[in-house]
């Protein structure tokens, strides 16, 4: 009996990948694979999300491209202003609905393709969703190296309606039945 319990002990350490190379465990923000929420209140977006309110993607690049041509003495770049910046810039044009995201380094419009893409390609391909919204990170250290990881993770859709993106919670219904 007890080498059958340490055998499906053994069993069941192989069902989960624990290695750095899990993203629930090892969440890196980097790439087109990831993309930031700058708005304040995440509980007005959780409670929002939760509740299949449809919410836009503010379209970031062109209020940023305006505002860079109106700054003619500086040599920074639309892509590198930090997140405080461009909060600052669009501060005033976000709608109630509206969720500002950026990604340091990358237009905003590239990002959302990919995401995206990646999003119906999985959809399609394998009937599975693979985008999630994350609330909050978790921070451990496992030998003098510090992790991030997701702490609460909600199904979203990502949909694409006249050059605007827009996001819901991926709706789930289970339909049990008892077998006669």
């Amino acid at each position: 009996m007890i080498d059958l319990q340490k055998r499906l002990a053994e069993i069941s350490m192989h069902l989960l990948y624990l290695g750095k190379r899990n993203r629930l465990l090892n969440y890196r923000d980097k790439g087109l694979k990831t993309i930031t929420c700058l708005n304040k209140n995440f509980d007005t977006i959780f409670s929002k999300i939760t509740s299949s309110t449809i919410l836009n993607i503010f379209n970031l690049d062109p209020v940023l491209a305006k505002y860079n041509k109106t700054i003619d003495d500086t040599n920074q770049t639309v892509l590198q202003y930090k997140s405080g910046k461009v909060k600052d810039v669009v501060e005033g044009l976000l709608k109630p609905n509206d969720i500002l995201c950026y990604k340091e380094g990358i237009a905003l419009n590239k990002v959302l393709k990919s995401l995206y893409k990646d999003y119906r390609q999985s959809i399609l391909e394998k009937g599975v969703n693979s985008l999630y919204m994350t609330f909050g990170l978790v921070e451990y250290k496992d030998k003098d190296e510090v992790y991030s990881a997701p702490l609460l993770l909600v199904p979203i859709t990502l949909d694409l309606e006249m050059n605007n993106y827009k996001i819901k919670e991926m709706i789930c219904f289970w339909k049990i039945e008892e077998f006669p």
